[in-house]
């Protein structure tokens, strides 16, 4: 994960104001395109790669049915999903014990 995304993501952790902006995104594009201004440099598929590893590393995981899982896969609730996983971290700590 770049370094601009682990700031970003660490920023979503740590500012509540700034995650509520993420979680009006209906699609991983739409927040993609929201985050535009926070990562320089990343790409769309960096982008969606970063939030299917906070989703695989963390420890936070749900268990989610196959149906959910298709979803998920296909980025409909991957932004949601990863979102939710962030602002369950107490700390940044936490999440970059979870991602390195």
């Amino acid at each position: 994960m770049s370094n601009e995304l682990e700031k970003f993501f660490l920023r979503i952790i740590e500012d509540p104001d700034f995650r509520d902006i993420f979680c009006s995104a209906t699609s991983v594009e739409e927040g993609y395109k929201l985050a535009l201004p926070y990562i320089d440099g990343v790409s769309f598929e960096e982008f969606k790669k970063g939030l299917h590893d906070i989703q695989n590393k963390s420890k936070h995981k749900q268990k989610i049915s196959n149906e959910k899982l298709k979803k998920v896969l296909g980025g409909t609730d991957l932004l949601d999903n990863a979102l939710k996983i962030l602002s369950s971290y107490s700390s940044k700590e936490e999440f970059l014990s979870q991602v390195h």
